[in-house]
């Protein structure tokens, strides 16, 4: 529960809103793959942080939520064409390709775990 600085997010909250990210962008790839024409919205993810729970979770449960929600989505790139990798769509005022996307969520991650290296552990 210790945040490294005031109104940063605690270990559980950044897990937490990996969890909400790799939800959201593995729905903008499908949006994108399926030819969905609506124009999806940025999201606020500290208003979904705060609404989050994720102090009352245990780290265990964020972990396995998370790993098993990574699986899913890679199941979900895999079935993805080379055609349907390049299909564009828009997520508000900017254009993101399937593929793009998929390098987005793992960079994500990446870079939030990288903070937990070395600001918490």
């Amino acid at each position: 529960d210790y945040a490294y600085a005031e109104e940063k997010w605690t270990i559980k909250e950044m897990i937490q809103h990996c969890i909400d990210c790799e939800r959201i962008f593995s729905y903008r790839a499908q949006h994108i793959a399926r030819e969905d024409q609506q124009i999806l919205n940025f999201f606020d993810e500290n208003a979904y942080v705060i609404t989050s729970n994720a102090k009352d979770r245990k780290p265990e449960e964020l972990i396995k939520e998370w790993t098993n929600l990574m699986k899913a989505t890679y199941f979900q790139f895999e079935s993805f064409s080379n055609e349907t990798l390049h299909k564009i769509g828009k997520v508000g005022d900017r254009e993101f390709s399937v593929e793009k996307i998929g390098y987005v969520m793992a960079g994500h991650s990446i870079h939030h775990m990288n903070v937990i290296n070395e600001r918490y552990l």
